[in-house]
This record gives structure tokens, sequence and C-alpha cells, in this order.
């Protein structure tokens, strides 16, 4: 670099020995960026004593400025955007490949790739699984602030890559993690809390199982219960302190009629008392059952009550 009229230099060798130190230090990308004009800077000042001159900190500040510096750091240190990273692993198979070797075989490389890459970060359709990957980066880059305390609810349905993104905001404080492991409804629904916790972050972590109910009527829920050693062994069968006599009917269809007739029937009984009335069904038999609905409900659903308010 060139300041006033003398021209500084700083070997090769002395700026690999710079970056190799920043390495080993095992720092994150986006600081070790920061500090490598600094180190330059100041291997450019131990010159200048040397020639006898007093360089103080608002020179080396000025050094680690210069062009010829910045220009430096970004050949050998460039700065990285996460997404654009992310973006690039997933629609350039070389890139992928080169960073993907003994991690992902062929095929696993092929199902990640975008088949139509977008031009640019702004017009990707980012998915929520992709999210999570730019988060990862993003931490890579520059450490993820950690909060006092994180409330996490519902975490059955969260991907490991999910369970590490939200045991970033938590790496000095603490956490409260709930959810219902017989509830989970994605294919990479969490398996055991053990493996959840591990995800986390947060191995020791004490496990409370929460076995007593309120909101489920006392015989929906033992009912649901039976079903605990065939979805999710090893839970223990929850109780309910609500009690609501008639809240679960279970019947048998009897011979000759169709399970779609003793449905809208059923449904038909329902409707004649207050309340909402809610049905559900696989999806190829809707129309099959939303046809007669409709003439049912008028039939049989109450007169309305009119409401009088006395002005004055």
């Amino acid at each position: 670099m060139v300041r006033g009229s003398r021209r500084w230099r700083v070997p090769a060798y002395e700026l690999e020995e710079i970056v190799t130190e920043l390495l080993a230090r095992d720092i994150r990308y986006g600081v070790a960026h920061d500090a490598l004009p600094q180190r330059i800077a100041h291997a450019v000042l131990v010159r200048m004593e040397e020639a006898g001159e007093a360089p103080d900190d608002r020179v080396q500040d000025t050094v680690a400025r210069n062009p010829a510096v910045k220009a430096a750091v970004k050949a050998v240190w460039p700065a990285v955007d996460p997404a654009k990273l992310v973006l690039r692993l997933l629609s350039d198979a070389e890139f992928l490949a080169e960073h993907a070797e003994g991690l992902l075989s062929a095929d696993e490389q092929k199902t990640v790739l975008w088949p139509k890459p977008p031009r640019s970060v702004k017009s990707a359709k980012w998915s929520a699984a992709d999210a999570v990957l730019i988060d990862e980066v993003s931490d890579l880059v520059s450490r993820t602030h950690s909060l006092g305390h994180v409330v996490l609810d519902e975490a059955q349905d969260l991907s490991p890559m999910q369970y590490r993104a939200v045991g970033r905001r938590c790496t000095t404080g603490s956490a409260t993690v709930l959810g219902d492991l017989a509830q989970g409804t994605t294919p990479w629904a969490t398996a055991s809390w053990a493996e959840a916790l591990r995800h986390l972050g947060k191995p020791d972590a004490a496990v409370e199982e929460l076995t007593a109910g309120f909101r489920v009527p006392r015989d929906v829920i033992a009912y649901a219960s039976r079903l605990l050693p065939s979805i999710s062994p090893g839970l223990a069968p929850v109780s309910s302190v609500r009690e609501s006599p008639g809240s679960l009917s279970v019947r048998r269809v009897e011979s000759g009629a169709t399970v779609s007739e003793a449905v809208v029937s059923a449904c038909a009984e329902a409707l004649r008392h207050e309340g909402s009335t809610g049905l559900i069904a696989a999806d190829a038999r809707i129309p099959e059952l939303a046809a007669p609905l409709p003439r049912r409900a008028t039939r049989t659903s109450p007169p309305a009550r009119r409401q009088r308010r006395r002005l004055g």
C-alpha cells in the first residue's frame, strides 16, 4: 500500500501466517473477516516503526481502510452473504458436489438441487426448510444473539434443523419446550425428547411428562389413549379432570345401511341441539357426505332465538 511518499508491503508468507492464525482460533467467519484488515494494518505499522515512524491507533485504522488492504482481504477472505451461499448450494450442482462430498450421496444431492434455479435471492421461493439453512449459515458467519429464556410450544413437529435454529437463540440462556409426541404430523416429527434436546443443544435438560389434562373430556382422552402403544410406545396414558357425559359416542353401522348414511344421520341428530357441528372425512368422501347435509340441516336446526333488550 502507498502512504504519503512511501510504499509499504506485507510479504505473501506473512499474510498466509495471519490467515492461518485466524483459522486456528476457530472464530466466526465474519469476525475473522473484520479482524483481518486490522491484522494486516498492524503488520504495516511494525514496518513503519522499524523505519523510524511513530504511528498510533488512528494510523492503524486508516491503514485498515486503505483500498489496497481492502482488496487483499476481499481476495483471501471474501465476505459471505448467507442467503446467496444457500442459493448457490441449491442451484449449482458442481458447487454442491464439491462441498457435499462424503456427506450426501449423488442421489441425495440431486434431491436437494432446485430443478429451475431462481435468478436471484429476491426471486427465490424460499421454504421453511430453506430458511433454517440460511439461519445456520448466518450463525457460522456471525454468532446468533442468545436470549435469556425461550418458550417453544407444539415442538413435536419441529425438524432437527429447526431445533438447532431455536437452540441458537438460547445458547447461554434457558428454554421451556412443550409438545406431545403422539400428535406429530410431519415426516420429520420428533421421535423422542432426548433427540430433540440434543439438537436444541440442551441434552442434560430435565424432562417432565404431563399426564393430566383439562380441555378434552375424560371419555374422549381415555379412548384416544388406546392408540398410544401403536403410535407412540412408551408414553404414559393421560387422564382428564373434565367430565362431560355423552361427549363420546361410538356407533356400529347397522347391516343394510352405508357408512355415509349413518354419518349423515348422526349429523342430523347433532344439529337438533344448540352449538356447532363439525364433520371430518376423507377428501374422496366429502361430495358424497356434503350433498344431503344442507337439506337435513334445514329440517333439523332449532329455530333462532330472538333476544329483546329493554331500552330506557
